[in-house]
């Protein structure tokens, strides 16, 4: 799983996600700084307390905190996890037997959404054609 507690909030729900709300009030863990120069007392911390439950346990226990986490999935578990989330995380390109399924865009935006105007060429389909583009 990935952790991003980028600032000094982040860091104080982590630790109550945890179960140490003390943690911050630690002099070597009180900022970003102090957390930075002494990430091994950290890693020494929380580790075992992160090792002792699933990374599914802490996403349910942290997410909700505003802590930025989520599991590090193989494809078939990032596609899984994006449908937990409501998320079209495939979108099929092409016509007939020319389409084909691809990964999307995950940027959404209102104005401006993600076109997929062309399926990505097949092994070698434009090999000809680059190769007399490419020779004088």
């Amino acid at each position: 799983m990935v952790i991003a507690v980028g600032n000094d909030r982040q860091f104080a729900a982590f630790a109550r996600g945890l179960g140490v709300p003390d943690l911050p009030g630690d002099p070597r863990f009180a900022t970003n700084p102090d957390r930075v120069a002494n990430v091994d007392a950290l890693s020494d911390v929380v580790t075992p307390l992160l090792a002792a439950h699933p990374a599914s346990t802490w996403f349910d226990v942290l997410s909700p905190l505003g802590v930025p986490c989520g599991p590090v999935n193989d494809l078939a578990g990032a596609f899984e996890f994006a449908e937990t989330l409501d998320l079209d995380a495939r979108v099929n390109v092409g016509e007939g037997d020319d389409a084909v399924t691809v990964v999307a865009n995950p940027i959404s935006l209102s104005t401006t959404p993600a076109q997929y105007l062309r399926r990505p060429p097949g092994l070698g389909e434009h090999t000809a054609e680059l190769r007399d583009w490419l020779t004088p």
